[in-house]
């Protein structure tokens, strides 16, 4: 992890600025460093901002848009399935071993 706190690109303006700075926040909050990803972070906040503009002029946004701000937001863990970490795995039961190879020579069974 990196030090210091996220500097926002020059380029970045308007809405897609104001995203940014509520992202950040959001980022301190939860103690998550985006430090050193500051370019994903401004296109991930400038997509967003141009998804609101297409939602507000009620024009439907092409999946690819949407495809790639939902994998900036998992990036990012900014949904609930990205925040829970990995899933839990069952324990093994007795039938574990089934459909698996017999041991090597000289082993438990020999």
């Amino acid at each position: 992890m990196l030090d210091g706190q996220p500097v926002k690109p020059a380029w970045l303006k308007g809405r897609a600025a104001k995203l940014w700075a509520e992202k950040v926040a959001t980022y301190v909050e939860r103690g998550q460093s985006v430090v050193g990803c500051e370019s994903a972070l401004a296109q991930y906040c400038s997509l967003e901002a141009s998804l609101i503009e297409q939602f507000v002029k009620k024009l439907t946004p092409p999946t690819s848009q949407l495809s790639a701000y939902r994998t900036y937001a998992a990036e990012f863990f900014d949904t609930p399935a990205s925040q829970i970490g990995s899933p839990k795995q069952p324990k093994a039961g007795k039938f574990a071993g089934n459909g698996q190879p017999p041991p090597p020579e000289g082993g438990p069974c020999a």
